[in-house]
């Protein structure tokens, strides 16, 4: 069995085996589109038992409302088996608050650049800017607080490789909708 299940901004997936066989690990992969994967960590298996093993794994990441899960199951040889997909649509977004980048710029961003993000809310609140690549993965998170109405942050570009980003705006139980970053080098 695989499942999914979310409590504020965390998704816990749960499975179970009913035997195992020479099983190393398990290597948990999430996806915002159910096409490209990335492994977001690993719990090691039971190697051979003929007891059931029940496993979980807590992914305290969410970038977005659709996220997909899969595991890969690991040998010791490296043989490895792939579930199948399941989607959890987050709980970590309250529709009620208004929250919107209305600008990002410059972009594309170069390496002296610092990235201007403003954005307009209806109450304060602390929150973070994340940058995440385009795999999801956050490579940036910067924590700030909000005020009610207009608002504009900033953040150095330098550490960002070149490629391509994504902003978003995330409190305790919302976020906002994610903007396209280009950076290129000087």
């Amino acid at each position: 069995s695989f499942e999914a299940s979310d409590e504020g901004c965390a998704t816990t997936l749960t499975w179970a085996t009913e035997t195992e066989t020479d099983n190393e690990y398990f290597s948990i992969e999430k996806s915002g589109d159910g096409v490209r994967w990335i492994s977001i960590g690993t719990v090691q298996g039971a190697g051979t038992t003929e007891e059931p093993q029940y496993y979980s794994f807590t992914d305290k990441t969410i970038t977005s409302l659709s996220n997909y899960y899969r595991i890969r199951q690991v040998d010791f040889n490296g043989e490895n088996t792939v579930s199948e997909s399941v989607y959890l649509r987050s709980s970590c977004y309250d529709e009620e608050i208004s929250i919107g980048i209305t600008e990002l710029y410059p972009n594309p961003v170069g390496n002296e650049d610092r990235v201007i993000v403003k954005f307009y809310t209806d109450q304060d609140a602390e929150a973070n800017i994340l940058v995440t690549d385009e795999l999801g993965r956050i490579v940036m998170d910067v924590p700030t607080v909000l005020s009610e109405g207009p608002n504009s942050l900033s953040f150095e570009s330098k550490s960002l490789a070149a490629g391509v980003y994504f902003v978003q705006v995330r409190g305790e139980n919302w976020f906002s909708k994610v903007q396209k970053l280009v950076k290129i080098q000087n």
